[in-house]
C-alpha cells in the first residue's frame, strides 16, 4: 500500500515537471517561438541607443545632389573627382558603396580617371556581392571592373540577411562562392583603417563550411548587428555640398568615410528592428552601423544551441522545482518572479555581453507552469480532503474512546465503535436520544450532567472536562469508569452546531493501577507489606504517636536456622514454609499493627500507640511461641525457631531507618545469646557496633601502615625433633603496644571486606620471608600459610598467587597452603581445580582443623592433599580422655590410609607429645616447643640449629 501511494506521489510530482521542462527544451532547440524572440530582440535592442560615433562619416547621394548632378548613374569622373577631394581632405578610409561591375559604355575615358583617381588615393574600399547570372542557374560574383579593382585598397561583401519576417536584424562577416574569402564591407574598411582592430573576429561559425557546394555562396561568422539608432543616426554630408567648391575637405580629416546612395528610389533601403514607422535605413547607414559596432567591438553573437539549452533548462527549473516549497498565494509570485529574471538575464546578456538569448520559449513554459501547478494544487486538495475526510472517519472508527456527537438540543447525532460498544446502543437506534438516556454518567457533582456540559461547552465557546471520573452503567448493568471531555462545534462563521464527547474507559487502567500499587507495595510471596509500605506505615506510626504522645514498637524477628530448610527442600520447599510464617505472623496480630516482610526470612511487625512497653514484650514472647508448632511442608514436618530484636519509639531513636537498625542489632544479640528468644535495643549493644565500625577504620588504617606483623610457629617432626617448617600468624601491635586478637579483628575483615586486601598482604610477606630462609639455610623451611574462606574464593586467587611467588623468588616447594575442610566442601569441583594448579606449581597443601567440618572419605579423596592437621580441639585432653585419644588415632590412621602427612596442632604439654608420638603422628606444633614469634627471632633460633631438644618458651608462659 505505500509503495503504491510513494509511486503515485512520484509521478504526480514530478512528471508534469519533466512534461515542462522538456516542452520548454523542445521550443528552445526547434525555435518555433522564433517571432516572438525576434520581438523580445527589437524591444531591447530599439531601446539601448549610444551616441554617433565621430570617426564614421557617411556622403549621402541625395535628394539634392540628384538635382544638381542629373539622373543617375553620374559619369564616373565625377566619382574620380570625389575621391580626389577625399583624398585632399586626408580622409583615412574611403568606403565607396557603389558598384562599377561594367565599363562605361558611353565614355570610356571616365573609367579610366575613376581607376587613376582609386589608385590616386590607395585607400578606397569597393563591394562585391552574389548575383544570379542571367541564365538563371546559378550564382556569380560581382566585382568593380579590372581597372578600377587592381587600384583599390580592398573588397568587401555587402551581404546583409533578412530574417522571415523581411526585417534586417544580422549580417556575416564572411563571406564567398564555394568558401568565405570576403570580408564584409565593413570590415574591410575597419581592417584597411585599424588593422589592431581585428585581431579575432566574433561571431557564431557556420559548421558546414567542408560539404559547401563551390557553386552557392557560403557564409561565416554570424553576428547581430546592434544599431546605435534610428535612420539618419550618423553624420551625413549630401555629395552635392562636399563636392561645392567653398566646402572644406579637411572636414573628413582621418575618418571613415562611407559614400553610398539614400535618395528614395535609389538607395538599397532595407527595414530594421530601429527604423520605426515604416522608414527603412539604407544601405550605406547600415554599413555604417556595422563599422560602428566591429570598432567598438559590439558585435551580438547569437548564443550556441548548447548554452541555450542548458540555460533554458535552468530557468525553467527553478521555479518548476521551488513550487512545492511555498504555498499557492506565492505561485504566482514565482511565476512572476522567474518571468522578470529571465528577462533581467537577457537583457543583461544582450547589452552587457554581447550575447542573445532567445527567452520567449522559457517565458512561456514558465508562465503555463502556473496553471498546470494550479489544476495540481487543487487536484491535490480536493485529494486532500477526501483523505482527511477518509482519515477522520476511519480515526473515529479505529480509536479505543468513545465519541459521541450532538446538536444544540443535546440530541444525538452519532455514535463511533467504541462508543456503541461502551453504551450497549448502536449508532441508529441511538440517534435522536438524548444523550442522558444512553450515557447516564455519576458523579459526586451531581449538576455534572452530559446535557449540562453540552450547554456549558456551547456557551463558553470552549472545551469542558469533568471535574472528575464518572461511574457509568452501560445498558446490560455493567460498572465503567471514565473520564469525559466535550467541545463545541462550529462551523465555518462560528455558530454552533452541537458539542462532541470524548468517553475514555479508564476501568482497566484504575484496575491495572491499583495491582500496581498493590504489587510495589506487597511482597510478592507472602503478600505481606514489603520495605517500602512498612517504611512508609511507620513514618505515618512515628507522627501520630509524636502528636498522641505514645510509643511504637518494631520487632524485627529472624528465623533461626532457615538455610537448613533451603537444604533440605530446595528454595520452592523454602517459601512454601516463608508463607505458613507469615500467615502465622499476620494472623496473630492486631488489626491496627504491620506485618512486613523485608527479604530472605526477616520480619517485622510494627506495634502502633503503645502506652504501657510492656505489651511489646507479651507480644514478642507471643511470636516466639507462635512459632514453636511443627510446619508441614511436602510431607515433612519442620520445627522452626525465631530470634526477634526490639526498638521502641522515641527511646531507641526517633528516625525510620534508626528504628529500624537499631531492632537488627538487637536480633543479631538475640541469636548470638542463643537464639528463640528476644532482646530489646540498650546503648551497650549500639556500643558494640561502633566498636566494631571502630575496629574496622583502625585496620584500614593498619594496612597502609605497619602495625601488621607475622610471627612463626614452629612446626617439629617429631621422630628427631628437627623444625621442617613454620606456620605464618597474623598479629596486630598498636602503636601503644596493645595488640589486637585476631579472633577480634578477622572476623570483622572478613565482614568489611578488607579479608582481600589483608590476606594479600600476609600471601606476600609469607613468601618474601620464605626465600629470605631459603637462601640463608642449608634445608629450606616449608612456611605455612592460612587462607582466607573469601580470598580462595575470589576468582582472581589462582593468578594472584602465582605472580606474588613469582615476584618473590620464591621456590613453590618451601610453601604449603593450609585450607579449612569446610571452605573446600562448599564448591568441590572449584576447590579441586585450585589445588591442583598450584601442585603443579609444586607446592603443598594441608587441610586445617580437620574434623570439625562437614566433610565425607568418598570427597576427601579426592582432593589432591599433603598434609592433616588435626584440630586443637581433639588434642586437648588426649592424654586423659580416651574418646579423644580414639578420635586423634582415628584420624592419624586415615591420614597415613591416604598417604598424607599427620601435623597435630596445639600441643602444650610433654604428655600431649609423648601420646601422639605413641599413636603415630609425623609433625606438632603448639606452645611445648615454642610460641609464635617475629621474624627476627624465628631466624635467630634456626640459625642455632633446626634441631630443637628443649622448649625454647614453655606453655605455661606464653599468652594464649
Amino acid at each position: 500500500m505505500r509503495k503504491r501511494d510513494l509511486g503515485k506521489s512520484w509521478r504526480r510530482n514530478l512528471l508534469p515537471r519533466l512534461f515542462l521542462l522538456l516542452l520548454g527544451l523542445l521550443l528552445t532547440y526547434s525555435q518555433g517561438l522564433q517571432r516572438m524572440d525576434r520581438f523580445v530582440y527589437d524591444a531591447i535592442s530599439s531601446r539601448v541607443t549610444r551616441p554617433p560615433s565621430e570617426s564614421i562619416v557617411i556622403l549621402a547621394i541625395d535628394e539634392l545632389s540628384l538635382s544638381q548632378y542629373g539622373q543617375w548613374p553620374w559619369p564616373r569622373r565625377v566619382h574620380a573627382d570625389l575621391i580626389d577631394k577625399l583624398s585632399i581632405g586626408g580622409a583615412g578610409v574611403i568606403g565607396f558603396d557603389i558598384i562599377f561591375a561594367e565599363p562605361d559604355r558611353r565614355n570610356g575615358q571616365d573609367d579610366i580617371l575613376l581607376a587613376e583617381a582609386v589608385s590616386r588615393s590607395g585607400r578606397v574600399i569597393m563591394p562585391v556581392f552574389a548575383e544570379w547570372n542571367r541564365a538563371g542557374k546559378g550564382l556569380n560574383l560581382t566585382e568593380p571592373i579590372e581597372s578600377v579593382r587592381q587600384g583599390t585598397a580592398g573588397l568587401g561583401h555587402v551581404d546583409f540577411e533578412l530574417d522571415s519576417d523581411g526585417i534586417m536584424r544580422r549580417t556575416f562577416l564572411r563571406g564567398g562562392l564555394g568558401s568565405p574569402n570576403w570580408d564584409a564591407f565593413a570590415l574591410s574598411m575597419l581592417r584597411f583603417g585599424s588593422p589592431e582592430s581585428v585581431q579575432r573576429l566574433p561571431g557564431k561559425r557556420n559548421k558546414n563550411l567542408a560539404g559547401a557546394a563551390s557553386g552557392n555562396w557560403v557564409r561565416d561568422y554570424e553576428v547581430l548587428l546592434p544599431f546605435a539608432g534610428k535612420p539618419g543616426h550618423f553624420r551625413q554630408l549630401s555629395y552635392a555640398e562636399f563636392m561645392a567648391p567653398e566646402f572644406d575637405p579637411r572636414a573628413v580629416r582621418g575618418k571613415y568615410v562611407l559614400v553610398g546612395t539614400t535618395a528614395s528610389g535609389l538607395s538599397d533601403a532595407l527595414p530594421t528592428p530601429v527604423s520605426g514607422e515604416s522608414v527603412p535605413m539604407s544601405g550605406v547607414e547600415i554599413n555604417a552601423n556595422l563599422l560602428d559596432t566591429l570598432e567598438n567591438r559590439l558585435a551580438i553573437v547569437p548564443m550556441s544551441i548548447v548554452g541555450t539549452m542548458l540555460l533554458a533548462a535552468l530557468l525553467i527549473s527553478i521555479p518548476l522545482f521551488t513550487f512545492t516549497l511555498f504555498s499557492e498565494r506565492f505561485l504566482l509570485v514565482i511565476v512572476g518572479g522567474s518571468l522578470f529574471v529571465t528577462l533581467c538575464i537577457t537583457v543583461f546578456l544582450l547589452v552587457k555581453m554581447q550575447v542573445w538569448f532567445p527567452p520567449v520559449a522559457v517565458l512561456v513554459t514558465v508562465a503555463l507552469s502556473y496553471p498546470v501547478w494550479m489544476w495540481d494544487r487543487l487536484e491535490s486538495l480536493l485529494r486532500k480532503l477526501f483523505k482527511e475526510r477518509e482519515r477522520a472517519f476511519v480515526t473515529l472508527h479505529s480509536i479505543g474512546d468513545g465519541v459521541i456527537t450532538t446538536n444544540i438540543d443535546c440530541l444525538i447525532e452519532y455514535l463511533n465503535p467504541a462508543a456503541e460498544k461502551l453504551t450497549g446502543y448502536r449508532n441508529a437506534e441511538a440517534i435522536g436520544l438524548r444523550v442522558n438516556e444512553i450515557f447516564p454518567v455519576l458523579t459526586e457533582n451531581e449538576g455534572e450532567k452530559p446535557c449540562t456540559i453540552v450547554r456549558e461547552c456551547i456557551d463558553k465557546s470552549e472545551i469542558i472536562h469533568m471535574q472528575e471520573e464518572a461511574v457509568f452503567y452501560d445498558r446490560s448493568g455493567n460498572e465503567h469508569i471514565v473520564q469525559v471531555t466535550a467541545g463545541p462545534l462550529m462551523d465555518d462563521a462560528g455558530n454552533s452546531l452541537g458539542a462532541v464527547f470524548g468517553i475514555s474507559d479508564v476501568t482497566e487502567k484504575k484496575q491495572a493501577l491499583k495491582r500496581l500499587t498493590y504489587q510495589a507495595t506487597h511482597d510478592h510471596l507472602t503478600a505481606l507489606p514489603n520495605r517500602s509500605l512498612l517504611f512508609d506505615r511507620l513514618h505515618l506510626a512515628i507522627t501520630r504517636a509524636h502528636r498522641a504522645g505514645k510509643s511504637v514498637a518494631i520487632l524485627f524477628l529472624d528465623l533461626d536456622n532457615f538455610k537448613k530448610v533451603n537444604d533440605q527442600l530446595g528454595h520452592s520447599g523454602g517459601d512454601v514454609l516463608l508463607k505458613m510464617v507469615g500467615k502465622r505472623l499476620k494472623e496473630a496480630c492486631r488489626s491496627g499493627d504491620t506485618v512486613a516482610r523485608l527479604g530472605g526470612d526477616e520480619f517485622v511487625i510494627l506495634l502502633e500507640e503503645l502506652t504501657d512497653l510492656r505489651v511489646t514484650a507479651t507480644v514478642a514472647n507471643k511470636f516466639i511461641h507462635l512459632l514453636e508448632p511443627p510446619f508441614h511442608v511436602a510431607g515433612n514436618e519442620f520445627f522452626i525457631t525465631g530470634s526477634i530484636g526490639i526498638s521502641v519509639y522515641p527511646k531507641d531513636g526517633t528516625g525510620v531507618d534508626e528504628l529500624v537498625k537499631h531492632a537488627d542489632i538487637a536480633m543479631y544479640e538475640a541469636k548470638k545469646s542463643g537464639r528463640n528468644n528476644y532482646l530489646f535495643f540498650s546503648d551497650e549493644m549500639n556500643d558494640l557496633i561502633q566498636k566494631k565500625l571502630r575496629l574496622e577504620a583502625d585496620l584500614r588504617s593498619a594496612l597502609s601502615g605497619s602495625d601488621l606483623q607475622l610471627y612463626y610457629q614452629p612446626q617439629v617432626r617429631i621422630r628427631d625433633n628437627k623444625i621442617i617448617g613454620v606456620e605464618a600468624l597474623l598479629r596486630w601491635i598498636q602503636a601503644d603496644r596493645q595488640v589486637i586478637s585476631p579472633a577480634s579483628f578477622i572476623p570483622v575483615a572478613e565482614e568489611s571486606g578488607l579479608i582481600l586486601p589483608l590476606s594479600e598482604w600476609v600471601m606476600q610477606t609469607a613468601c618474601i620471608q620464605a626465600k629470605l630462609w631459603q637462601d640463608e639455610l642449608e634445608d629450606p623451611l616449608c612456611i605455612a600459610v592460612n587462607i582466607s574462606p573469601r580470598h580462595f574464593r575470589d576468582e582472581h586467587f589462582s593468578s594472584q598467587l602465582s605472580g606474588i611467588i613469582e615476584q618473590a623468588g620464591l621456590n613453590p616447594q618451601n610453601l604449603d597452603l593450609e585450607i579449612t575442610e569446610s571452605l573446600i566442601m562448599q564448591d568441590v569441583e572449584r576447590s579441586v581445580d585450585i589445588m591442583r594448579k598450584f601442585k603443579s606449581l609444586g607446592g603443598t597443601i594441608s587441610i586445617d582443623d580437620f574434623g570439625t567440618g562437614y566433610s565425607s572419605l568418598s570427597y576427601l579423596k579426592k582432593f589432591p592433599l599433603d598434609k592433616l592437621k588435626i584440630d586443637k580441639s581433639f588434642v586437648d585432653e588426649i592424654d586423659s580422655n580416651p574418646k579423644d585419644e580414639g578420635l586423634a588415632k582415628t584420624i592419624i590412621t586415615m591420614g597415613h590410609g591416604l598417604g598424607l602427612t599427620v601435623v597435630a596442632e596445639g600441643v602444650e604439654t610433654r604428655r600431649q607429645l609423648e601420646k601422639l608420638r605413641e599413636l603415630g603422628c609425623d609433625i606438632i606444633q603448639g606452645y611445648y616447643y615454642s610460641s609464635p614469634l617475629p621474624a627476627d627471632e624465628m631466624t635467630q633460633l634456626l640459625r642455632k640449629s633446626q634441631y630443637i631438644s628443649e622448649p625454647v618458651r614453655k606453655g605455661e608462659e606464653c599468652p594464649i
